[in-house]
């Protein structure tokens, strides 16, 4: 439910961790972090990922597939201009 990921995407190990640690608020859940040290509530989110079958298929350090397109010459001249636009107004 609170993860940084997009819906129907599993949870980072730092989303679960987060939740351990802060609990969740106006829930019965709750934080962690004055209770269990970091290995604890570490230990505690691989633990729990044992549960669920569908983070066995999902190793740490698997990349995710993104499409990343080099700016252009030209985009870069228009935020360098942009910048030093932005830069002369704010000198003021």
């Amino acid at each position: 439910k609170f993860r940084t990921t997009p819906a129907g995407d599993l949870p980072l190990d730092e989303d679960i961790l987060g939740s351990i640690t802060h609990g969740m608020p106006g829930t019965s859940m709750p934080a962690w972090e004055s209770r269990l040290s970091e290995n604890e509530r570490l230990s505690l989110v691989s633990y729990l990922k044992a549960f669920c079958e569908d983070f066995s298929s999902v190793k740490k350090g698997d990349l995710v597939g993104v499409e990343v397109q080099a700016p252009s010459q030209q985009d870069i001249s228009n935020f360098q201009q942009r910048g030093k636009e932005i830069y002369t107004k704010m000198k003021l």
